[in-house]
């Protein structure tokens, strides 16, 4: 252990004392801008390093006044918000076999016609076809797994009128068999979808729902079978079958 003599402990009071008295310490600090006022008025206590001599630092001096215009990025405030790019979640609880677009029908805010729009196509038949008169009989508009008097629709053409599109044509191409495969209607029904119809404006293949109170009218969702000039009747090979 060691000892102290009463002068040793005098000269340690005395240099602590002297130490703590020194403004040396402060200064260190106001060297690097610490301890000194934020107005600006002890801007002259700071000395950085490596600053030429005689050169004084203001908190008003900004290297980057002169070229800010230049450099810094400029935001428009009215810019639209990017496209939501998240890919959609998948529903865990949906079955297979039904279909994403299962509210096809429902007519939404990108359904709403815009001014850019073009006009909804007429309802007129192509060149060589004309719109038959008579819906297809009430049993080949049912959903059926079996056999149906639907299979005489197979291939057959169709106008479809589609919200802001208007008047499409389509082709039946198959009956949907799968009773999973719904769809929910205007008035917020649920309907088995009937047939798959392709479209060559979009190139896509529509599970649909084809119904005999819809047939022939002018409202969306409306739709006519098609039939060659010259075929005589205004029937369609179904309603003839049957």
């Amino acid at each position: 252990m060691m000892h102290c003599t009463r002068a040793a402990v005098c000269r340690y009071c005395t240099a602590l004392k002297k130490a703590h008295e020194s403004t040396a310490v402060r200064k260190y600090f106001e060297h690097t801008g610490a301890l000194i006022t934020a107005d600006g008025t002890d801007d002259h206590l700071i000395r950085f390093e490596g600053v030429p001599k005689g050169e004084g630092f203001s908190w008003t001096d900004d290297p980057l006044e002169d070229n800010a215009a230049a450099e810094l990025p400029t935001y428009d405030t009215h810019e639209l918000e990017p496209p939501d790019v998240c890919p959609a979640r998948i529903d865990p609880t949906a079955r297979e076999g039904e279909d994403e677009d299962e509210d096809e029908r429902i007519v939404d805010d990108d359904d709403e016609p815009d001014e850019g729009d073009a006009p909804p196509a007429p309802k007129e038949a192509p060149a060589g076809f004309r719109l038959a008169d008579l819906p297809p009989p009430a049993e080949a508009l049912d959903f059926c797994k079996g056999g149906s008097p639907a299979d005489a629709l197979i291939d057959r053409l169709l106008l479809f009128n589609w919200p802001v599109v208007g008047w499409c044509v389509g082709k039946i191409t198959s009956r949907n068999t799968d009773a999973r495969c719904t769809t929910r209607l205007a008035d917020g029904a649920t309907a088995k979808k009937n047939f798959n119809i392709f479209y060559e404006i979009d190139g896509e293949e529509v599970g649909s729902v084809l119904r005999a109170d819809e047939y022939g009218g002018d409202e969306e969702f409306s739709w006519v079978m098609l039939e060659p000039v010259g075929s005589g009747g205004g029937s369609s090979p179904a309603a003839a079958d049957a």
